[in-house]
């Protein structure tokens, strides 16, 4: 998702993001979330932190599966999950 945003960012029309200027790999739930990042101002640790505890409440908390979904390494989830306080990654 970082990369995502990072990339719409190099690639949109400054000073506003829209859905256009974000990868076809970002579905319309990635969509969602990055639009109401984007529109309460919300920071990219924050968004960061939602789209991991949204995706662990899909998988019913599966590490392996949750990680594989973000694109991280299993010791990448645990360390954001112990960051951000989250349940359902205890390691």
């Amino acid at each position: 998702m970082q990369n995502a945003i990072e990339r719409a960012v190099v690639l949109g029309q400054p000073p506003n993001l829209r859905p256009e200027d974000l990868p076809p790999c970002v579905t319309a739930e990635r969509a969602g979330l990055l639009k109401k990042a984007l529109k309460e101002g919300v920071t990219l640790e924050a968004l960061e932190r939602e789209y991991i505890e949204q995706i662990l409440k899909k998988t019913q908390g599966h590490q392996s599966l949750t990680a594989n979904i973000l694109g991280i390494d299993r010791r990448t989830l645990y360390r954001k999950s112990r960051k951000y306080h989250l349940e359902g990654c205890e390691g």
